[in-house]
Order: structure tokens, then C-alpha cells, then sequence
């Protein structure tokens, strides 16, 4: 009974990090389409080069992405997605949410609606992104090379910045730079873990209340399952 009890455990985190992968993928995939409609060459278009960049790091495959390009590219008028981005507050954690949505009043009501649920404050745009930098943030395993070998590499690239969170090293461009400096580090450390553009907060809030806490994930979680919601930042520790 305990292999089977066991087996079944697995069975369901492993059912859970597919579901995981297959959102991210969707948003992603979401992503290119958008990206591709101001144009189908990476080399023109600095966002569709980007949005690639951030597919392939998370091992989106390249059938997917190409097909995600041509349907953009060949579909006529097709779905015109619009990005809009929201801003707020929860239990003084300031809040992203950044949406790509064919239905702007549909995209609102719903963002609109989970801020209503948990108590939290939407603001106007503007009013918490001072908080943060928009930046690329480049992932690899710790185990890659130890803290004094990263130094060394990043030295010789356009790298701005990094922080150790968790298992992670976490390489930081400014944004024009993204895929220059994805190049750079895989030329030098192999393929990254994940690489994307993100808002970095400028300083981190710690939320010792339990309860409060419970419902801040609750509430980041409800945004990043709903259907227009492709990002969700905070400043949260």
C-alpha cells in the first residue's frame, strides 16, 4: 500500500508540473502570435526576438514556435490582441498584472473582480511600477559553476546585475540587451533554465502574518489562472 500510496504521489506531481508547463507554454505561444504580427523576422522585430528567447529557454519546441509565427503571419486581420497592464496593492505588497486580451472590458472585469475578492486595491497605471525596473532576468542552476566562476563571466558581458534566489543564479539585463546577453551566457555556461523579461522590485516586502500571506498566494495564484493574464510581479520576499 505505501509503493502504491507512493506511486500515486508522483503520479500526481508530475500531472501538476505538466498542467504548469502546458499554461506557460500557452502564454507563451500567446506571446509570439502577438509579437509576430508587427513582423515574422526576428531580426526586424526586437519583441518577436525576445519572445523566442524566452520560448526556447523554457524548451517550447521549435515546431510550436514556427507554427505560432506563420498562423500571426498569415491568418489576415485574425485575433488582435491588446496589452494592458494593471497595478495595486495587497496588504502593502505592491502588484503587476500584465495582460495580453482580444476583450479589454472582459480582461478588466476579471482582474478587477479577483482584486474585489481578496481585499486587495487596483490602482492607476504608474502607481507601484516606480517600485520596480524592467529588466531581462536570465536563470541557471546553481550547480552550473560556484558564485566566484559567475563573477568572472558576467565580467564580460552586458550583464548589469545578479542575485542568488534559491537554487537559482539570476542574471540581470536591461532589456534591449535581453538576447545579447542570453548569447553571451550560453556561449559560456550552456543553456539557461528560463529567460524573460520581468519587473524587479526595488525593495522587497516581508509579510510575517500567516493568515495575510495565505491570501496574497491565493490571490497571485488567481490572477495567473486567469485566461489574459500572462505575468504577475510583486515585491514580496
Amino acid at each position: 500500500m505505501a509503493g502504491h500510496s507512493k506511486f500515486k504521489n508522483i503520479q500526481h506531481r508530475k500531472s501538476a508540473q505538466d498542467a504548469k508547463r502546458a499554461k506557460l507554454f500557452t502564454k507563451i505561444l500567446k506571446d509570439l502570435y502577438h509579437a509576430a504580427k508587427s513582423g515574422a523576422d526576428p531580426s526586424l522585430n526586437q519583441k518577436l526576438r525576445t519572445v523566442i528567447a524566452h520560448a526556447k529557454s523554457v524548451n517550447v519546441p521549435k515546431s510550436r514556435i514556427d507554427s505560432a509565427i506563420l498562423k500571426a503571419t498569415s491568418s489576415g486581420n485574425g485575433e488582435n490582441y491588446e496589452e494592458v497592464r494593471y497595478e495595486g496593492f495587497i496588504y502593502g505588497v505592491a502588484c503587476i498584472v500584465e495582460v495580453l486580451t482580444d476583450n479589454r472590458n472582459r480582461a478588466a472585469g476579471n482582474v478587477r473582480s479577483i482584486f474585489n475578492k481578496y481585499g486587495a486595491s487596483l490602482g492607476e497605471v504608474g502607481c507601484v511600477s516606480c517600485m520596480f525596473s524592467y529588466v531581462g532576468a536570465i536563470y541557471y542552476d546553481t550547480d552550473v559553476c560556484n558564485e566566484d566562476e559567475l563573477l568572472e563571466v558576467i565580467a564580460d558581458t552586458s550583464v548589469i546585475d545578479f542575485c542568488i534566489s534559491e537554487d537559482y543564479y539570476v542574471c540581470f539585463a536591461e532589456p534591449q540587451k535581453f538576447c545579447e546577453v542570453v548569447e553571451q551566457l550560453e556561449n559560456k555556461l550552456g543553456k539557461c533554465v528560463n529567460a524573460n523579461l520581468t519587473w524587479r522590485a526595488k525593495e522587497l516586502v516581508n509579510v510575517l502574518d500567516q493568515d495575510k500571506l495565505s491570501k496574497i498566494e491565493k490571490f497571485l495564484e488567481a490572477l495567473e489562472d486567469t485566461e489574459d493574464v500572462q505575468a504577475v510581479s510583486t515585491n514580496l520576499v
